[in-house]
């Protein structure tokens, strides 16, 4: 895990990986999304 979260999301978000949405990211491919949520489960609240 990284440890400047901050970071981490814009150097994401300049690679085309991450969008950012006001103070949130998220993934910018429905692909990556939908892997992750299936590997991990849906964790909104």
């Amino acid at each position: 895990m990284p440890l400047r979260w901050v970071r981490f999301f814009k150097h994401a978000t300049d690679a085309r990986i991450l969008e950012q949405d006001g103070g949130q990211w998220r993934f910018r491919h429905q692909t990556l999304q939908d892997y992750f949520e299936e590997l991990y489960g849906r964790t909104e609240k």
